[in-house]
């Protein structure tokens, strides 16, 4: 499930980036969050895994999944983000049906399912 969460709008840039947000449908006490970026697993190393948004500035198809007492949930469903324009940059994020431009103080919140595990 991807939920776009729009702010004011401004301009991006060129060396701008814009924030994924991973959240779990419980509360977000005690969780590590984990993203991938082309379907490598765990390959983007978060300084604090504790944290559950990263900033992105490259194009690509991003997932994260979160961990709680050693139990992961699954992975989020991909978004892609599309990095159009050599000096004025917009994003595109897409996942399955959703389209939509975004700009620097925007932020997607990607959700991460629990499996049928208790945590």
């Amino acid at each position: 499930m991807h939920h776009f969460k729009t702010e004011p709008q401004s301009s991006l840039f060129t060396g701008d980036s814009v924030t994924l947000r991973c959240e779990v449908n419980q509360s977000r006490d005690g969780w590590e969050f984990f993203w991938s970026k082309n379907s490598n697993t765990e390959s983007i190393e978060a300084a604090d895994k504790s944290s559950n948004s990263l900033k992105v500035s490259d194009g690509g198809e991003y997932r994260c999944r979160a961990r709680r007492r050693g139990l992961y949930t699954s992975y989020s469903e991909p978004v892609t983000v599309t990095i159009y324009g050599k000096y004025f940059h917009q994003i595109m994020i897409s996942s399955e049906n959703t389209m939509k431009m975004i700009h620097k103080t925007e932020s997607v919140i990607i959700t991460a399912l629990e499996n049928n595990t208790s945590v």
